[in-house]
Order: structure tokens, then sequence, then C-alpha cells
């Protein structure tokens, strides 16, 4: 089962925002396959049950955006961790990049259950980390931050917070909504489950699919885990400021 599905028209759509072809494509893959062969001390394999709900929902939004739903699965405070969301989301990711198109990213935070017990353990530093390296590193423009179920009483300081995680543009994208309804405007209710007015499925039924998805990929998880960079074989001139490999032996790519 294809859990984020796409019609033909959709992908050339999105080749065609991308500006590049399907022969293109092949011919970075190989780019990258060369770009690794220089570097031994990297690896050489190739790259639902969480307190956190981190959905990515089925269908594209009309600007052909990949929505990802993000709410508390249990509001219990004491045991609520950043860091967990962040590990499942990486995970995620991964998955969905074997198989998704899309030109970007909205992000859908769901405040309910949140209170000022959750906000003191609210850590900005590895969210703004994580969201960094989700657009360097996966190369994934991240077109919106849509919150919603903020209680006035504290929307403001989580507001502030929130803008101490993103940088230039995406301090723009970041949007509060005090009703769902001025949502609907970015994310049509065909794009939402049933518990936010919409005809997408039901969240109980698209968690299933993915709980299923990753059972079935159970190995290619094992694989990512132990898919680590050699260091003793990386060379000593390259151990400072070597975010992303050496100068000029990879494509260099620009995220907006």
């Amino acid at each position: 089962m294809n859990l984020l599905p796409l019609t033909s028209e959709e992908r050339k759509e999105i080749l065609k925002q991308y500006n590049i072809t399907e022969t293109q494509i092949k011919v970075n893959v190989e780019i990258i396959k060369e770009w690794k062969e220089k570097l031994p001390y990297l690896p050489t394999t190739i790259t639902g049950l969480t307190l956190n709900l981190c959905l990515p929902l089925p269908k594209l939004t009309p600007k052909l955006e990949r929505v990802i739903l993000l709410k508390l699965k249990d509001t219990n405070p004491d045991i609520y961790d950043v860091e967990e969301y962040i590990h499942f989301n990486l995970a995620m990711t991964e998955l969905s990049l074997q198989f998704d198109d899309s030109i970007g990213i909205r992000y859908m935070f769901d405040f309910e259950g949140f209170s000022f017990k959750h906000l003191l353990k609210f850590n900005p530093i590895p969210i703004a980390k994580h969201f960094e390296f989700i657009q360097k590193t996966y190369s994934c423009r991240i077109s919106g931050v849509d919150c919603i179920n903020l209680f006035p009483a504290f929307a403001g300081k989580l507001q502030a917070l929130l803008r101490q995680m993103l940088w230039g543009k995406l301090q723009e994208r970041l949007k509060i909504y005090s009703d769902i309804n001025a949502l609907y405007n970015l994310i049509p209710k065909e794009c939402l489950p049933s518990e936010y007015g919409g005809s997408c499925s039901n969240i109980p039924d698209l968690l299933r699919q993915w709980d299923e998805a990753f059972k079935n990929h159970k190995k290619f998880f094992i694989e990512n885990y132990n898919n680590i960079a050699l260091e003793h074989l990386r060379p000593e001139d390259m151990k400072t400021n070597d975010e992303f490999g050496p100068d000029g032996t990879f494509k260099k790519l620009t995220v907006d």
C-alpha cells in the first residue's frame, strides 16, 4: 500500500517546479554514488510507537505540499520529551523519502492538551537544529508551520519560543490560528482527517497503516541505525567544519 500516493499529473508538476527531469534525477543519483566512493569513512549501506503523533497525511495540498500533523498522543507532561518526537520524525522522514514527492513540507502543530508544564520542558534549541537538519540534509523545503488549538494564556510565550526555532523566511511562515476554518485556505478539508472536519480518512486508521509500514521496514531501520560514519578513516584536515562533506565533490544545494 502506498501511504503517500501521487498522481502522474502531480509528479509532472513537482518536477516542473523543481526544474528537473527524470533523467536528471538518475544522473544526480550517480553523482551522489561517485561522491560517496571518494569518502571511505562514510558507511557503505544507504540510508507509531511514540508518545507524540507525527503523521504525514496522504493527500497533497493544491500547492503540492506534504502536510505532517504533529500533536501529543499522551498529554501527561511528566513524560513529555521533545527529543523523542525528533527521533521519530527523523525515522518517519527517512521512510517517507523512499517513495514520496512534494515541493515542500507543511507542519501542522495541534497543541490540544499542551499546558504550562509542557511549556517548561519545551526546548527550542534541538527543534531548531532539527528543522535545519531537515532542510539542509534532506533538502526538504519547509513551506509552512501552522499552529492550532493554542490557549490564549500562553500563546504569546509559545509563539516567541517557536520563532527562536526558525530563521529567515521560516519566521514569516509561522502562523497561529484561533479558528481552524482559516486554515482551510491553505490545507483544504479533503487533505485533512475527519477529526479536523476533513474527508481524508481518520487518525486511527492512518496510524494503523503507518505502524504496519514501520513493521514491514524493520530491516531498513536497523540498517539506518547502524549506518554511521567510520571516523577512523576520516582525514584529519576534514574533521573541522565538515558539516556536509568536502567542497567540490558534491552538488551544492540551495534550500529556500
